[in-house]
């Protein structure tokens, strides 16, 4: 049976950063058609090196992500449109080659430059010249330029690696914008995070290798850098105020612990078995955050870091209810289907900045977070079917 949630995502307009800011986060997902189970290490791999490849060069940040056997999720950090047309104006045309070389074949760049010198060159064609630098720069700075480069390398990558023909993707991507900062980031980066965990693939999402923070325990630096913002966001804390990255790890660690407890239903039977009942003790000392700070990630990232990120603890998590902070260990379609979440206020400057895109009776823009509490949250979009849902 084909839930709603596993539907094709629907062709709402695309709700882009703008308004107050110069830039904003966005939620991406996608799945493959018919939801197969395509994806083994090889191509997870292979995935990955086109979403941070891809990142450098249209200069957008990789916030956290992951990749499953037939789907992914990406929270990025884009320009607003004004911001993204500012950057391009002013990026050199050196700067565009040298941001090729982390997404593009040196004979293909070498093939781009050979066509600017060929035109510039050659009487009446430096205005072929003008429109060649005109398509790279708008390849800079816009999210769907950027995920049309990931999800049709990869496919194309993909089908012939495996002599498949058709289409891989089930559709067009899925996008919700998040508000930058607070509980709306942090919460939508852990649950994103703890994907392995929801399908009981790993017990603790630092040992699951295709996801933002299994890579920053590993130490990869952009990883790291990612989930370093994160947290930035999510405390308010100032860029005058840098946070470290064995900080961060330790913080986040404490977060996820909480977020993603073991979840149970109201008559207290085990939904999902979370990761904070797997031994994690910080016996192993190095599995706290990967760079040797011991108790750091373990107990000290829960007792220390986990409070302040929760906004109140978990309601009774161990009592057999599904509390704010448990429901990230099951599937909750707000982070995928939300089309903008955050605060009431963030939800209202969004809803104004697309009046047009709503009818004439709907008066206001933010929608509550059914179910649970769930310390303010607001969507768009007001949910009412499968809302919750038990599958990772």
């Amino acid at each position: 049976m084909i839930t709603t949630a596993d539907r094709p995502f629907p062709s709402y307009k695309r709700f882009l950063p703008g308004g107050s800011s110069s830039s904003g986060v966005m939620h991406i997902v996608n799945r493959t058609a018919g939801g197969l189970f395509l994806f083994g290490p090889k191509e997870k791999e292979h995935f990955r090196s086109l979403v941070f490849g891809a990142a450098r060069f249209c200069g957008i940040e990789v916030l956290t992500w992951t990749c499953l056997d037939n789907h992914f999720h990406l929270l990025l950090r884009v320009p607003s449109k004004a911001e993204g047309e500012r950057l391009r104006q002013e990026i050199s045309e050196e700067e565009i080659f040298a941001r090729m070389e982390a997404c593009y074949s040196r004979a293909y760049i070498r093939h781009t430059r050979r066509q600017l010198v060929h035109f510039r060159e050659t009487p009446g064609k430096e205005a072929m010249a003008k429109t060649l630098l005109r398509r790279l720069r708008a390849r800079l700075y816009n999210v769907s330029v950027y995920m049309h480069i990931v999800q049709r390398r990869f496919s194309v990558w993909f089908n012939g690696r495996t002599e498949r023909c058709g289409t891989l993707w089930q559709g067009r991507f899925g996008s919700t914008l998040v508000e930058d900062g607070g509980g709306a980031l942090l919460k939508t980066a852990a649950y994103i995070d703890l994907n392995a965990v929801r399908a009981n693939i790993v017990k603790d999402p630092k040992d699951y290798r295709w996801c933002g923070y299994g890579e920053a325990v590993a130490g990869r630096a952009d990883a790291l850098a990612g989930l370093v913002e994160v947290v930035r966001g999510a405390t308010g804390s100032p860029e005058s105020d840098p946070i470290t990255g064995p900080e961060a790890l330790e913080i986040y660690r404490g977060w996820l612990l909480e977020l993603g407890a073991p979840v149970m239903d109201i008559d207290g039977q085990p939904v999902r078995p979370g990761f904070a009942a797997a031994g994690d003790q910080g016996s192993d000392g190095g599995n706290g955050n990967g760079n040797g700070n011991g108790n750091g990630g373990g107990n000290g990232g829960g007792n220390g870091g986990g409070n302040g990120g929760s906004e109140g603890g978990s309601e009774g998590g161990g009592e057999g209810k599904l509390s704010r902070v448990a429901l990230l260990g099951v599937r909750v379609r707000y982070f995928t289907a939300g089309l903008v979440i955050g605060s009431r206020a963030f939800c209202e400057e969004q809803f104004r900045r697309h009046r047009g895109s709503f009818g004439p009776k709907r008066r206001s823009g933010a929608r509550p977070w059914r179910h649970r509490d769930w310390g303010g949250l607001c969507s768009l979009r007001d949910l009412r079917r499968e809302v919750i849902g038990r599958s990772g």
